[in-house]
């Protein structure tokens, strides 16, 4: 009985988590320290290579899980958090090379997204006139 582990539901899940992995955190005596910059930073990368390959190898996504993804990890870099007087973005400032990484990952996604044989079902609104 061969039966697929992964299926589109579980693999966007997974991918998902795999983005905000670098934005986990934990409080400290020292402030606020985000996974990606501690000694745990092989975590949030490890999870990021696997959603490489996942990308690479599955085809169980359709294409608005793809173009879900796409806008996930385009947006993903510049998540912020209000200190005392300013704004500062968690990826940008701490770790711009995960940035990097996550919007080539957002590129992986918008070219598996135009490969995709699959169509989008056009949105139809109806008008209910009585």
């Amino acid at each position: 009985m061969s039966q697929n582990f992964l299926n589109g539901k579980t693999t966007m899940y997974f991918l998902v988590f795999a983005g905000l992995s670098p934005l986990a955190f934990y409080f400290s005596q020292n402030g606020l320290i985000f996974l990606i910059s501690s000694s745990f930073a092989y975590i949030a990368w490890s999870l990021l290579l696997v959603a490489f390959y996942l990308l690479g190898t599955e085809s169980s996504l359709n294409k608005k899980q793809l173009l879900a993804l796409a806008i996930f990890y385009s947006c993903l870099p510049f998540s912020s958090y209000f200190s005392e007087k300013h704004t500062e973005f968690v990826l940008l400032n701490q770790s711009p090379l995960t940035a990097i990484v996550i919007w080539i990952l957002a590129i992986v996604v918008l070219i598996k997204f135009f490969r995709s044989k699959d169509k989008l079902k056009q949105i139809k609104f109806h008008d209910n006139k009585a």
